[in-house]
């Protein structure tokens, strides 16, 4: 600190501006360490998802307690439930995988309103169609007109050619929320299989130790 002005001295020139050259490559790391391997016996993990930068910041710390225990970890906004953490049994982690799970669909006009052109069938079919209202903080409701086929929403019709994207997040049947809330409550290692066999998307490595001592990591989705 300066004796002077506002206190602070000035910050060194930045040759690197996230604000114009954009935030550097994300890369998460997860480990984990056996009881056997350790002076105390118990298993040691760690986890460091690496996140560009941001504002607010993505994750926020939480912790949980109650007569029957502790819950303690990250988690973001909208979330309720720990992404990464311990319950005083069980810890885990989190990596991405990258998986590429996504598809983009140009669709074809089949040259009546509302219609595509398909490989089966009379080589026609009609968009489904379904309303979403956009709540607005501080103004009034938006609602949108969406269109669906069978492989998902149609996110953009521009220059007449629309566009459907696929992804399992957006299937009816991803009880992704169902896995992480059997995962904080998970106690042993046949708790954490269990609940990873019901997670969906995204495609994620999950390391975990346990207090019994055992380590692992499952590829879920």
């Amino acid at each position: 600190m300066s004796g002077g002005g506002s206190g602070l001295a000035a910050f060194p020139a930045m040759d690197w501006d996230p604000r114009t050259t954009g935030a550097p490559g994300t890369a998460s790391n997860a480990w984990a360490l056996s009881g056997t391997r350790t002076s105390t016996g118990k298993p040691f993990l760690a986890n460091d998802p690496h996140l560009e930068f941001r504002a607010p910041i993505l994750w926020y710390l939480a912790r949980l307690e109650t007569p029957d225990g502790v819950l303690a970890g990250a988690t973001v906004p909208g979330v309720p439930f720990l992404l990464v953490g311990h319950n005083g049994h069980v810890a885990w982690g989190f990596t991405t995988t990258g998986a590429d799970t996504e598809d983009l669909i140009i669709e074809t006009p089949a040259g009546q309103p509302g219609t595509y052109r398909t490989d089966t069938g009379d080589g026609m079919a009609e968009f489904g169609t379904r309303t979403e209202v956009i709540k607005v903080r501080d103004g009034a409701p938006e609602t949108l007109k969406v269109l669906e086929t069978p492989d998902g929403p149609v996110i953009t019709e521009a220059d007449g050619r629309p566009v459907t994207l696929s992804a399992p997040y957006l299937e009816a049947g991803d009880r992704t929320p169902e896995a992480l809330l059997a995962l904080n409550a998970a106690k042993t290692k046949a708790d954490v299989a269990a609940a990873l066999r019901q997670f969906h998307a995204p495609v994620q490595n999950i390391l975990y130790a346990t207090r019994a001592g055992d380590i692992g990591m499952i590829t879920a989705g």
